[in-house]
């Protein structure tokens, strides 16, 4: 007997609204959407850092393999026994193809598969005739839809150049169909959508419709970005394939543009905050560890810069990890007087070996504690403990001063040749302070900057 498989229950249709550029402008919803969406079907001008976003909280791989229905016996148990299901640990980013008909074809057919799908535009969803008539379409097929707004770059991108808009501006997209002689007639400010090779036809044709050649104009570039960039010109500067970059050393403006024209120009000289940053356009190696370079780049890009992470030292457990087990056994039987913490990273490892022991904070009852620099103080203070001393240095000496008889101590520090400075920590304790030495392990990164850095060592 035969029974007729069940369809799945339809899946979900959301259009999101990638906005002008900046992921952190993104609307918190759109942000959950994204980052939780498998299947994706994007628009070319979304800028990469929102892609990066896709699928971030997606569970990882997960689960065996499909079985080999040749390898299957034919015996009923086996044959009535159901493999479990292989998860996905990636998303499925696809462009979206096609004139409108065929991309809202294609949406709604992987959603009829059981499958939530996104589809991601750029700007926002309901501010582009395309995207209203795949919207349309989808609508007749009554399934799930739902559509999050993101901020329209003809509003962000004019606000991070500087110029105020006002309750009174005009909106135009000339890469697509436009009543030219309406535009020249509409209250300004004037902020148009095009790509460079639109650009010079649609200032010629406002030159045409009676609107002044000396209007003052900014064109801008991949606005809200750290690699945002505004010109200044007129609209018969415009016209003017020089003027829009080709001379300039960082090349002709590409990408989506928005340009803003009328008077408002002449206040951008007052409120010109994005680009007038300490460190604007600035472009920044982060020599940190992976897990340490975020801080860093989020404080620079605070300042206007662009942070490049390269880590040159990986921060890796010992070896062997008896040397890190004895000592939290001494630790636990109160054969220690000091514990030495000379960097967050110690600080870390310690805390994950108590993990393994099932020990917490209250191990280090009646044991000082102290620390080198005062990051490493605040990530000791974060576990509930008070250290007893901090030093901006890496020397053990003062531990030692600190009792006139001797001190029995174990010191957690970062070692390796390969990321030895002035400031590293010495290689010896003072036999009177201390008696056992438990040491993470540093080591150059995979990639180019390892194999060079030990050449350096080796004198080649």
């Amino acid at each position: 007997m035969t029974t007729r498989g069940r369809k799945p229950t339809p899946g979900r249709i959301t259009y999101v609204g990638s906005g002008p550029g900046d992921p952190g402008l993104l609307t918190t919803r759109a942000a959950t959407v994204l980052t939780n969406a498998a299947l994706v079907f994007t628009d070319p001008d979304v800028p990469e850092p929102v892609l990066a976003l896709i699928g971030k909280d997606l569970p990882p791989v997960s689960g065996p393999a499909p079985a080999d229905p040749a390898a299957s016996s034919g015996d009923g148990a086996d044959q009535g026994q159901t493999q479990p299901a292989v998860i996905s640990g990636g998303p499925d980013i696809r462009p979206a193809l096609g004139d409108p008909a065929e991309v809202a074809k294609t949406l709604t057919h992987e959603a009829r598969t059981g499958v939530d799908v996104v589809r991601l535009v750029a700007g926002d969803p309901l501010t582009v005739d395309a995207v209203i008539t795949e919207v349309n379409a989808i609508a007749r097929s009554h399934l799930h839809i739902e559509i999050v707004p993101g901020l329209a770059p003809t509003n962000a991108v004019p606000t991070y150049a500087g110029l105020p808009l006002g309750s009174s501006h005009t909106v135009a997209d000339v890469r697509g169909d436009v009543d030219w002689e309406a535009l020249a007639a509409a209250p300004g400010p004037l902020i148009l959508q095009a790509t460079s090779s639109h650009l010079a036809d649609a200032a010629r044709t406002l030159i045409e419709h009676e609107l002044a050649e000396n209007t003052p104009c900014v064109v801008t570039a991949q606005g809200t970005t750290c690699q945002q960039r505004s010109i200044e010109t007129t609209l018969h500067g415009l016209t003017d394939s020089a003027v829009l970059g080709g001379t300039d050393p960082a090349g002709p403006l590409t990408g989506p543009l928005v340009v803003t024209i009328g008077k408002t120009v002449s206040s951008r000289a007052k409120l010109n905050w994005w680009e007038s940053r300490a460190l604007y356009g600035w472009t920044v190696l982060v020599p940190r560890t992976k897990d340490q370079a975020g801080e860093m780049s989020e404080r620079l890009t605070s300042y206007g810069a662009l942070p490049i992470e390269v880590p040159t030292i990986a921060v890796e457990p010992p070896r062997s990890p008896a040397q890190m087990e004895r000592a939290v056994k001494g630790l636990v039987d109160g054969r220690f007087q000091w514990v030495v913490f000379t960097s967050t990273n110690a600080v870390r490892a310690v805390w994950e070996k108590f993990g393994e022991f099932g020990l917490d904070a209250r191990a280090f009852s009646g044991v000082k504690i102290a620390c080198v620099g005062e990051s490493t103080a605040d990530r000791v203070r974060a576990f509930g403990i008070s250290p007893s001393w901090c030093r901006p240095v890496s020397s053990p000496r003062w531990v030692c001063s600190t009792t006139s008889r001797p001190t029995t101590a174990f010191s957690i520090r970062s070692t390796g040749s390969c990321c030895r400075g002035p400031t590293s920590p010495p290689r010896r304790w003072p036999r009177a302070c201390a008696n056992v030495v438990g040491r993470s392990r540093m080591s150059p990164p995979t990639g180019r900057c390892g194999p060079r850095r030990r050449r350096r060592r080796r004198g080649r």
